[in-house]
This record gives structure tokens, C-alpha cells and sequence, in this order.
């Protein structure tokens, strides 16, 4: 397939918020935020901060090849697959076959 593009570049973020459905529902606010720094070919690196319940907020450095499966602690490695991807594609950290694609809010 050649050279794989990243699809992110630095400045780039994303912030979510997710609840767990349990018998004991979390009041405290849940999220995660994903911030690009820097891209060098399939390398990419960030900063990821949490906020879980019963624990501090926290922030960690993240940088991960997204060819391989070598992701750090902080971060999945199925955050981030090659953008030049097209269904039947294998998904080289995952070594999964791409079914499909969505593109939702121009992501």
C-alpha cells in the first residue's frame, strides 16, 4: 500500500464524556481529551487528560506509531489508524480488516 498518512496533525484534539449504565449511577462528570502535537510520518504524539471518578484529574504524554501495535499506557492503539484506509484494508497496529468507513462531523 506504500506510505501510511496519520490523518492528524498537531493542534489537533478531541474531548469526549462517556457514563457507565450500572446500578449505581456516576454523578461525577467522566471525560477524556486527546490533544495532537506533533506528527512525523506514522508517528504520533500528544497529551491525554482524564477525569475519572474517585480520582484526580490527570495528564500524560502519549506517542505511538500507528503501523505497529506499541502503544504507551496512556492511550489505545486503536485510537488512531492510517487515514488512507479503504474498506478490505488491513488495519496494520490491529492487523484487523477494515468493513467499512462513517464520517461523522468531518472526522
Amino acid at each position: 500500500m506504500g506510505e501510511f498518512a496519520a490523518g492528524v496533525k498537531g493542534g489537533d484534539w478531541v474531548k469526549y464524556r462517556y457514563a457507565f449504565a450500572d446500578t449505581n449511577p456516576v454523578t461525577q462528570a467522566i471525560w477524556k481529551k486527546i490533544t495532537i502535537q506533533t506528527v512525523d510520518g506514522p508517528v504520533v504524539s500528544g497529551v491525554v487528560e482524564k477525569n475519572l471518578p474517585g480520582q484526580p484529574s490527570s495528564t500524560q504524554q502519549f506517542s505511538l506509531n500507528i503501523t505497529k501495535r506499541d502503544s504507551s499506557p496512556s492511550i489505545d492503539d486503536f485510537f488512531f489508524i492510517p487515514a488512507n484506509l479503504t474498506t478490505g484494508s488491513i488495519i496494520p497496529a490491529l492487523n484487523r480488516t477494515l468493513t467499512g468507513t462513517t464520517m461523522w462531523l468531518d472526522r
